[in-house]
């Protein structure tokens, strides 16, 4: 790995900051993600973080007012 590689930011978290799982689906309630899908975000590719981030999108439930 490059010094450029090692420096670059990881693509944008859909991390909110509520981490708390859904006893049912193991889901984050916060952003969505598996419990592994956000042990290893760090780890993955650009690619593999756009692909859950894309797959993320509609499937978090709306909060009613």
């Amino acid at each position: 790995m490059t010094n450029a590689q090692a420096s670059s930011p990881c693509a944008t978290s859909p991390c909110i900051g509520v981490c708390t799982l859904d006893e049912t689906s193991a889901f984050c309630l916060g952003c969505g993600r598996s419990l592994d899908d956000i042990a290893n975000w760090s780890r993955y590719s650009e690619r593999q973080r756009t692909e859950i981030m894309l797959s993320l999108r509609g499937s978090l439930p709306v909060e009613q007012d």
